[in-house]
């Protein structure tokens, strides 16, 4: 891809080539792009991530899905996948940054900040003003998140990702959006969370329901739809999520082979543990590892 430096230390890029979707990557992330990189995603319409532009400094003007917004500095302007562009204007100087994050890891990071606040309920702005109070803290962020973003190889990557964003989110980020309210159901919020207190512990061993209700005294009819309303996931798919963070983790950080990783995690063989991380992954483990260990030739 065509990258260029100008002299005021902003990037010249082909933005649209890099909001493709791509498997391979999670999220990209560029600290200062030039507003001719900015409109040329005029006519475009998103597809397969979400895109944050972090208006630093001057002016802009956005037409999304034929309504044009008008943004002062600083501010974050929020784009979906599905949300057509139209006309873009940045007065000079103007300093944007660039955050795109893939269905999969928003996916993730939603539910996980939906065990928290009625989320489904509220609506998130496509223009949220920055208070001059919280720009620090914006600014801070962005740096600790290029920072990480650059350290692929370091373990627990996507963890350090995930909790990084989530943490800009209870922090400065629950602003985009309105209506957000704490969860109220206390008696949901407690059989949740001290189910999925029971999966992080247990994954390993049981990845049926019927273990984790008795285990709670309800039954598995009710501790699924419990779960799914308090969280948004059903109570399958945290067991499930549970299973493969565990293998993803070990497939990243560890030189246990395949087989050693099946057994670890409880699967009759290494086989149907294949079969169980595709499913999910859309990959093997194999090709997994070699996507985040390209030199490991082990398995």
């Amino acid at each position: 891809m065509d990258i260029t430096e100008t002299p005021h230390g902003q990037t010249e890029l082909n933005l649209l080539t890099y909001l493709a979707p791509h498997p391979d990557s999670e999220i990209w992330v560029s600290r200062a792009i030039t507003p001719t990189t900015i409109e040329t995603l005029a006519g475009s319409q998103l597809e397969g991530c979400t895109v944050f532009l972090y208006v630093r400094e001057g002016s802009s003007s956005i037409d999304i899905d034929g309504v044009t917004y008008n943004t002062s500095v600083p501010s974050i302007i929020y784009l979906r996948p599905g949300q057509r562009i139209g006309n873009i204007a940045l007065e000079n100087p103007a300093q944007v940054s660039v955050c795109t994050i893939s269905i999969g890891l928003k996916t993730e990071i939603l539910n996980e900040i939906q065990r928290h606040c009625n989320i489904k309920t509220a609506q998130a702005s496509i223009v949220t003003e920055i208070a001059p109070e919280i720009l620090s803290v914006y600014d801070n962020l962005y740096n600790v998140l290029i920072e990480t973003i650059s350290d692929i190889a370091k373990p627990y990557y996507h963890e350090r990702i995930l909790y990084i964003i989530l943490f800009a989110f209870f922090e400065v980020g629950y602003h985009c959006y309105t209506g957000l309210e704490p969860a109220q159901d206390f008696k949901a919020m407690k059989l949740s969370k001290n189910f999925i207190v029971l999966v992080d512990r247990y994954h390993r061993q049981k990845r049926f329901l019927d273990f984790y209700a008795e285990r709670l005294g309800v039954s598995s009819k009710h501790l699924s739809r419990t779960v799914k309303r308090y969280t948004g996931i059903a109570s399958v798919d945290w067991i499930e999520h549970y299973t493969i963070s565990d293998a993803k983790i070990l497939l990243r950080t560890t030189n246990l082979s395949i087989k050693e990783i099946a057994e670890r995690l409880n699967f009759s063989s290494q086989s149907f543990f294949g079969k169980y991380f595709k499913k999910y992954e859309g990959i093997s483990p194999k090709d997994f590892r070699r996507r985040y260990r390209p030199a490991d030739k082990k398995d």
